[in-house]
Formats: structure tokens, sequence, C-alpha cells
């Protein structure tokens, strides 16, 4: 707490990257002798998830990306950030997008990031006029359809919902 919003720059982002928000859920469903605790884990929930959004930059996205090792951060699941950020994907001819689909192809990772890699890409497609295209392109639609027999039911989900998106032309009119 005594860290929040202070200094240039602030610790917000990084407490937030660091999956602190997933330690502060965890921890408020409990009961604390003190309830000075209590009240500091919900103040400190409360006030960085209001950062959430504003932290889910593109930068962080693509280290993440880039690195690997995916997990469910803010950006993966923020409508704002799939929005403002889906042309910037273009650089370095889909580089992201390839990447993902490489998770998505490999045979050695983790369920975790093989549902994050899923989701992305149906973001992808769902944010990004030729997105469909552009992953179709890359390979993606077989390894997707292989997990949809996949072991893990977060797998399963995300892969159903990504091979919805490039299978169907107008998703928008599923909504409908």
């Amino acid at each position: 707490k005594n860290l929040l919003g202070h200094g240039s720059g602030h610790a917000n982002d990084q407490m937030v990257q660091a999956g602190i928000m997933k330690v502060l859920g965890s921890l408020h469903g409990r009961k604390w002798a003190d309830e000075d605790i209590a009240h500091d884990v919900e103040e400190l929930q409360a006030k960085l998830e209001l950062d959430v959004a504003s932290l889910s930059t593109y930068d962080v996205y693509k280290a993440e990306i880039l690195s690997g090792s995916l997990e469910w951060s803010p950006s993966h699941k923020s409508p704002k950030f799939w929005k403002d950020n889906v042309a910037k994907f273009s650089e370095g001819g889909y580089t992201l997008v390839a990447t993902l689909v490489s998770v998505v192809k490999s045979e050695s990772v983790a369920p975790c990031a093989l549902a994050v890699a899923c989701h992305d890409l149906g973001c992808f497609i769902q944010w990004h006029p030729d997105g469909r295209k552009i992953v179709s392109s890359m390979g993606a639609k077989a390894p997707l359809m292989q997990l949809l027999t996949h072991s893990d039911a977060q797998v399963q989900k995300h892969a159903l919902s990504t091979t919805q998106k490039l299978m169907v032309m107008n998703w928008e009119l599923l909504s409908k």
C-alpha cells in the first residue's frame, strides 16, 4: 500500500504486471483478526482496479508475447486495449501474430499459455479488419482445431471461440 501511486511512473503497473490482482482477490475473501488488513487489501484492490485499463499498454503486451511466457494480464481481456492497439500488430510483418500462432502450434506449452494465445488470436481476428485472413494465412486453423480436444477445459474454450471467429465471415452478426 505504501507504494501505491507514488513517484514518477508509479509502482502500480509493476504490481499489476507481477500478478498482485490475483493475490488481492484471494486475500479479499479471508477473515483477518486485524480489521486494518482487510481495509488495506480492499483499498489497494479498488485503487489498482481503476488503473488496470490504463496500465494495459502495448509495449508491456509486446514484451510478454515475445518473451513466450503468456499469462492472463489486463491487456488480454481489455476490449479497449484491442480496439486502441490492433493496428500496431502490423509492425514487423505481424510478428506478434506469428508468435501467437507458433505458441498454438507448439506441443510443449503450458495450458495457460495456450489458452491466452488462443484468446489473443481470437481478439486479433475480431478487432483487425483483415484478422481472419492474416491468421488463416499463417496456418493457425488446423492447430486451433486440434486444441479443441486438449485436456484443459480453458484451452478448449478459447480454441473453440477462436475457431468460430476464424470460420465465420461476419462474426458481429452472431451477437445480434
